[in-house]
């Protein structure tokens, strides 16, 4: 088959795609053993592998197309915070004195000692949490269902396996691995592990987080972006990397950027055409050291802690202010627009950010 035939775009003609990503996208659709590939309007280019992509394999698999953090993905939990008395400045100071601390946990017994490292953190990046708000109910009849009450706060966490995911990378054989082969279950079994340890972490930072905010929380959603697994019907292990997965049907959340609106919506229609996945964010629309060269002249780093929305963000890390600005992503309206004009996910809900908090370089 020819490459351009296994590749499958989800974005419109109004949506801007960086050529490296596209590039990035193709040379992984030629690798041996892919079948098909899908590219999200999110899709910008990674270190090796683009990010923004889900890709179906069959009898190998390829652990560089998921990346160095296995497991990352976004959590959303309901709170018991009222958004019309929460005081954002309250936890804003209290944060940036003390960080949150790690709850007590019950760890699993089956996994090493030195997994405990670094749970509970959220790392660096663009890794967050979020208190949040519904701006807008696009679907009342869903929403109620799950019981979503514009009246309370909502917390978003996006965190990966915060350095556990890199050094599997590290150890394992560069190129395909065989699942079946002693290098693919060595691999496999330490990414499942991964998925697990990821999900913990991000119970972990909400308890600890909303605890520093007076309040305790409820799980509503957990989607993990960065994984590889069995495809949902016949043969096959799908990868994705900073693609959400749908297979299961159920609501996840596609995060804009800090000052921006996130999503709440739900997969829709026949999943199999874009890989059982969906875009995770908006994108990146400028590398790092290329937002910082842009910014830094124009900003202030107090001008970055209160976005147009009002919202407040708490980050004593001044690079990391000017790497994760708003300026630095895709429109989110756009992405989330392609997605639902393709008929890959419904739109259950608008969430509008009140406080996000990045974690300083201590302890990242």
């Amino acid at each position: 088959m020819n490459t351009q035939d296994k590749i499958v775009f989800f974005h419109s003609a109004s949506t801007w795609m960086e050529g490296r990503a596209v590039e990035q996208l193709k040379r992984a659709a030629e690798l041996p053993g892919m079948i098909a590939a899908a590219g999200m309007p999110d899709l910008h280019p990674g270190l090796s592998a683009p990010v923004g992509a889900a890709l179906l394999s069959e009898g190998v698999i390829y652990p560089e197309l998921a990346g160095g953090d296995v497991g990352c993905g976004i959590a959303l939990f309901r709170t018991g915070l009222a958004a019309g008395k929460f005081k954002a400045a309250k936890l804003e100071r209290r944060l940036l004195a003390h960080l949150p601390e790690t709850p007590e946990y019950e760890f699993p017994a089956q996994w090493p000692a030195w997994l405990r490292r670094d749970l509970g953190t959220a790392g660096h990046g663009n890794h967050f949490v979020e208190l949040t708000g519904f701006e807008e109910v696009r679907d009342p009849v869903r929403a109620e269902t799950l019981g979503i009450d514009r009246r309370n706060l909502w917390l978003l966490v996006h965190s990966g396996s915060r350095g556990h995911g890199q050094a599997l990378l590290e150890r394992t054989p560069k190129g395909g691995l065989v699942p079946e082969s002693e290098p693919g279950r060595k691999y496999l079994a330490a990414h499942d592990r991964l998925l697990e340890w990821a999900k913990l972490n991000r119970r972990l930072i909400a308890a600890g987080f909303l605890a520093a905010a007076g309040s305790d929380g409820e799980l509503v959603s957990d989607n993990c972006h960065n994984s590889i697994l069995p495809a949902p019907a016949g043969s096959g292990w799908i990868h994705r990397k900073g693609a959400a997965a749908t297979a299961e049907g159920a609501p996840f959340v596609i995060a804009g950027s800090r000052g921006t609106f996130s999503y709440l919506v739900e997969p829709a229609g026949e999943q199999s055409r874009n890989l059982w996945s969906a875009a995770h964010g908006a994108g990146r629309k400028w590398n790092r050291q290329g937002t910082r060269s842009r910014l830094e002249t124009r900003f202030k780093p107090e001008n970055l802690k209160r976005t147009r929305l009002g919202s407040v963000v708490v980050c004593s890390d001044r690079q990391l202010l000017y790497e994760e600005a708003p300026e630095a992503y895709k429109n989110i309206e756009t992405v989330v627009d392609d997605l639902a004009a393709a008929g890959v996910i419904r739109v259950i809900g608008v969430l509008r950010p009140v406080l996000t908090w990045k974690s300083p370089k201590e302890g990242e």
